[in-house]
């Protein structure tokens, strides 16, 4: 059997590869290795400049969501034909998860390296009955890898597998989650929309900071005459914009309440 998407796309013999997946390659060779814990890594090699197509392909059975690093709360299985992911250093990695019903995983992959731009065309193929991914880049000086979980009962539990593989093998060890990305936030816009005030924010941001956020962000409406939406209404780009709110750089209440 060949996977086949489209009808437009080439046959490619595929091969077995981690559970039910199979993967097919257009444009270069690959390897498949044991990687600790249970994951598997897809090597592929080919020229430099080479167009690389990575076919993966996995039945569909009761598949109801793939996750992927930009779906957001849409998670919805579309045809093969609709489903396009560009990915870059930028934009985000190639990382995807299938699912089926009870949350068990069906698919769980992650690039390596995350800086070369990646086309992925992924969703069911009504030829094969099965959920596919397309990953289509041009190679560059060394392998591309693809580090693959096996099934789990939950996208958390494969995913996290897959990250904690590539922080040990990454050229350079991840930033560190700061402590501020950690405290809950408080934004003005919900609270006062445009029409915000020094001594209204400042007292609000008190009661902020006495619920636990590190953060406030002063949102919209910080300039006079900001009551239009836009950034070249309400900010720099209109000239006749005064500050509304002269905060301070630091500006405190007991230590607790920062604004800037």
């Amino acid at each position: 059997m060949s996977i086949v998407t489209t009808a437009e796309r080439p046959a490619a013999p595929e091969t077995p590869l981690i559970d039910d997946v199979t993967v097919a390659l257009l444009g270069g060779r690959f390897a498949v290795r044991e990687l600790p814990g249970g994951l598997i890594a897809l090597d592929v090699t080919a020229p430099k400049g080479t167009a690389v197509e990575i076919r993966l392909a996995v039945p569909l059975r009761d598949a109801v969501g793939f996750w992927h690093q930009a779906c957001g709360w849409e998670r919805t299985l579309l045809a093969d034909w609709a489903g396009r992911i560009h990915t870059s250093l930028i934009k985000g990695a190639p990382v995807g998860c299938l699912y089926e019903t009870s949350g068990a995983t069906m698919l769980a992959f992650a690039a390596q390296d995350p800086v070369i731009e990646t086309e992925l065309v992924l969703g069911i193929s009504e030829a094969t009955k099965r959920f596919v991914v397309h990953l289509h880049l041009v190679a560059g000086d060394g392998p591309y890898t693809l580090a693959f979980a096996p099934r789990a009962t939950s996208v958390a539990t494969a995913l996290r597998s897959l990250r904690g593989h590539l922080a040990e093998t990454a050229a350079l060890p991840p930033l560190l989650t700061p402590a501020a990305g950690r405290a809950p936030v408080y934004s003005t816009w919900y609270a006062f929309g445009q029409d915000v005030h020094a001594d209204a924010v400042e007292a609000e941001a008190a009661h902020a900071a006495d619920l636990g956020c590190g953060t406030l962000i002063l949102d919209d409406g910080w300039v006079a005459g900001g009551n239009k939406r836009g950034w070249t209404e309400t900010g720099r780009g209109n000239e006749n914009c005064r500050i509304r709110i002269p905060l301070p750089r630091e500006h405190s209440r007991g230590g607790r309440v920062r604004a800037s």
